[in-house]
């Protein structure tokens, strides 16, 4: 199954990520993004996608996931299905590096033993997709511009944040 979104280009996705942010701190009924739904398959068993949708069994069980890497700080756990939590904050400071071995192996875990595994924060934007884009940077070899654009084109509104986006460029070197 192909994807078919289009990207964002960077300035129109700051643009609708602000005019959410104002919409939703006036009146969170009227947000015109929906975070849940099913998660974006990035490559063979890796997804990315949201809080919502990790909370969501029926959702996880529709692409059959068995495994949960969550950076939120809020807990999305059910029967059957292994978590790893790791929560951080979506801080340009904060040290991604640190984690990133560990998400990396967890993932590979996943992915070696049949399993699907969801990376996921609050909104499927920053946190998870900075682990998924350092991910891809590693295992399929690409620089940051090319593992970014090749996330991007299966989720169009991952945008990390620019500390996360400084750091995962230092894995180029």
């Amino acid at each position: 199954m192909t994807n078919n979104k289009k990207p964002i280009p960077q300035e129109e996705f700051r643009l609708k990520l602000f005019d959410l942010k104002q919409t939703t701190t006036v009146n969170k009924s009227r947000s015109r993004i929906k975070w849940g739904g099913p998660p974006d398959k990035i490559l063979g068993g890796l997804y990315l996608g949201s809080f919502e949708t990790a909370s969501s069994l029926e959702e996880l069980e529709k692409v059959n996931i068995t495994h949960t890497l969550n950076m939120h700080h809020e807990k999305a756990e059910h029967p059957n299905i292994i978590t790893k939590n790791l929560p951080i904050w979506d801080d340009p400071e904060w040290d991604l590096l640190s984690i990133l071995e560990e998400c990396f192996d967890f993932i590979d875990k996943a992915i070696k033993s049949d399993g699907n595994v969801l990376v996921h924060c609050h909104a499927g934007i920053s946190r998870s997709a900075a682990v998924v884009i350092g991910y891809v940077m590693k295992t399929q070899k690409k620089n940051y511009e090319d593992a970014y654009s090749f996330v991007k084109e299966k989720r169009r509104w991952a945008f990390p944040n620019e500390g996360f986006v400084k750091q995962l460029k230092t894995l180029e070197k």
